[in-house]
């Protein structure tokens, strides 16, 4: 091997590029795909009709809906695995919001990592940015349960933890095993949603909501 001329100059990053390039056409074809049906994506009715009508193709649509709504985040992610799970029923509805949200969410994750803190500021609003991270920085040890109960963005906490040391492998595993629950969770909801008395799905909610304000009570309290 002839050693470089220039040894000042580094080697063009051709598959860091390349890399990027990719990304960034996932990333347009999901926000044009999103732009051109976005009133379809906020309405939940609407939304169930047009992936009924897609047919065999639904599952599919699900899947793109999800990680789409994670990487551009113009809709609130949990309507569509509610929907996932009142279309699909609450194993296969599982099963598709499972696999949209964990490959949106490395999605973010990588993009946030190839360009960065501009990017980040870009799509978020200061203040977003500021709550996530502190956040973060209160429950670094605890990034799991983020993932595991819908109770704050997973979008911006991807994005966020992007731009550290994490490395992409431990974050795929705490998404691949984080968003089983919540998946399940919200799936079951959405198969429930028109069949179970009111009464019961508050109930559920509520005991829910209280698992979690104790978790994060004694968090706090130990440190």
């Amino acid at each position: 091997m002839e050693p470089n001329p220039h040894p000042n100059l580094h080697p063009f990053p051709t598959k860091r590029l390349a890399g990027a390039f990719i990304l960034i056409a996932v990333v347009a074809t999901l926000f044009f795909f999103l732009w051109a049906y976005k009133d379809i994506l906020t309405d939940k009715v609407l939304l169930r009709d047009f992936i009924t009508y897609a047919g065999p193709w639904g599952p599919l649509l699900i899947i793109v809906i999800i990680v789409g709504e994670v990487v551009v985040a113009p809709i609130p992610g949990g309507i569509i695995s509610v929907v996932s799970g009142f279309l699909f029923g609450p194993w296969l509805g599982s099963l598709y919001a499972y696999i949209g949200s964990v490959v949106g969410s490395c999605l973010a994750f990588l993009l946030a990592d190839v360009f960065g803190q501009p990017l980040v500021e870009k799509l978020f609003h200061e203040k977003q940015i500021k709550k996530a991270t502190d956040y973060l920085h209160r429950f670094d040890k605890h990034l799991i349960v983020f993932y595991i109960f819908p109770i704050f963005p997973v979008d911006i906490l991807s994005f966020l933890l992007g731009l550290t040391r994490l490395s992409f492998r431990r974050f795929a595993a705490i998404v691949a095993i984080g968003f089983i629950p919540h998946t399940l969770l919200l799936s079951f909801l959405g198969d429930y949603l028109f069949l179970a008395p009111y009464q019961i799905i508050a109930l559920l909610g509520a005991l829910a909501l209280l698992f979690v304000l104790i978790y994060f009570f004694f968090t706090l309290h130990k440190k």
